[in-house]
C-alpha cells in the first residue's frame, strides 16, 4: 500500500513539474497538459480508502471552485470520472470570470460547458468557442489536484493514528 502511495505521489509530482513548464501562449500543449491532469485526477481520485476520502474529495473540489458541495456529489453521481467533474468546474469557473454578464454564477457556466462537451468536443475547441484559454483552466485543475492530494495524505495519516490507537487499546 505504502509503496503505490508513494508511486503515485512521485507521479502526480513528475506531472506537476512537467505541466509548470508549459508556457501559456500554445493551445495544443495546454490541452495535452490538461488532459494529463485528468487522467491524473481520475487516478488519483479512484484509490478510495474508505467513504470519508470519499467525502473529503467532495468537499475539497467544492471549495476550490466556490459550488455546493452537493453540485459535486451529482456531477460525480453521474458517472462522470473525478478528472473530468474538476475539468468542467475549472472551465466553469473561467468562463464565469471572463464572462460574468451571461454566465455570473459557475452552475450557469457549467451547463453550457456540459452542454458543448456532451458534442464529444475536445477541450480546446471548446474554450475556443467559448472565447476563454485553457491555461487558467489547466492552473485551476492543477491546483485542485495538489489540494486534494494534500487532503487525502493528511486523512491517511489521520486514519492510521486511528487504527494505532485503536490496535493498542485492543491489546490492553
Amino acid at each position: 500500500m505504502r509503496s503505490r502511495i508513494l508511486s503515485s505521489v512521485l507521479g502526480l509530482l513528475l506531472v506537476s513539474q512537467t505541466l509548470a513548464g508549459t508556457a501559456e501562449g500554445q493551445p495544443k500543449a495546454d490541452e495535452a497538459s490538461l488532459q494529463t491532469l485528468q487522467d491524473a485526477l481520475d487516478r488519483e481520485m479512484s484509490d478510495q480508502v474508505s467513504e470519508w476520502i470519499a467525502m473529503v474529495q467532495v468537499e475539497t473540489v467544492a471549495r476550490e471552485f466556490r459550488v455546493p458541495p452537493s453540485l459535486v456529489q451529482e456531477l460525480q453521481g453521474s458517472r462522470q470520472p473525478w478528472g473530468e467533474v474538476t475539468v468542467e468546474l475549472a472551465m466553469a469557473q473561467t468562463l464565469t470570470k471572463t464572462n460574468n454578464k451571461w454566465y455570473p454564477t459557475v452552475p450557469d457556466a457549467l451547463k453550457r460547458v456540459q452542454h458543448l462537451r456532451s458534442q464529444s468536443r475536445t477541450w480546446g475547441s471548446l474554450a475556443k468557442e467559448l472565447g476563454i484559454t485553457l491555461a487558467p483552466v489547466r492552473r485551476a485543475v492543477q491546483s485542485t489536484l495538489k489540494e486534494l492530494q494534500v487532503e487525502k495524505e493528511r486523512l491517511q495519516h489521520r486514519l492510521k493514528a486511528e487504527q494505532a490507537v485503536d490496535t493498542a487499546s485492543a491489546g490492553r
